[in-house]
């Protein structure tokens, strides 16, 4: 039995989340991927998103958005902590 949602750390000690996470998804494209991460670098979270994850958390925030996340990639939506949306919209809006 394959999990709903998976949760993964940017940063690990071989592979880290972005490409574990592109890995997990070409294995099973159904699989929905939430990164934790203390990074709020848009290289960071624009990565994420190409690698095909659902959510992108800041682990500073994660008592207030998890469950925000966790709900939304249940119905197949994406999930980024509002408090880094204007880095990430930043130069589209220039």
């Amino acid at each position: 039995m394959l999990p709903d949602i998976v949760l993964i750390d940017i940063s690990m000690p071989k592979l880290n989340g972005i490409e574990a996470a592109g890995k997990i998804l070409r294995n099973n494209a159904a699989e929905r991927i939430i990164i934790l991460s203390a990074h709020s670098d848009k290289h960071f979270v624009v990565a994420g998103f190409k690698a095909g994850v659902s959510g992108y958390v800041l682990k500073t925030l994660i008592v207030e958005d998890l469950i925000s996340a966790l709900h939304a990639v249940m119905v197949n939506k994406l999930f980024l902590s509002p408090q880094i949306t204007d880095v990430v919209i930043e130069d589209y809006t220039k």
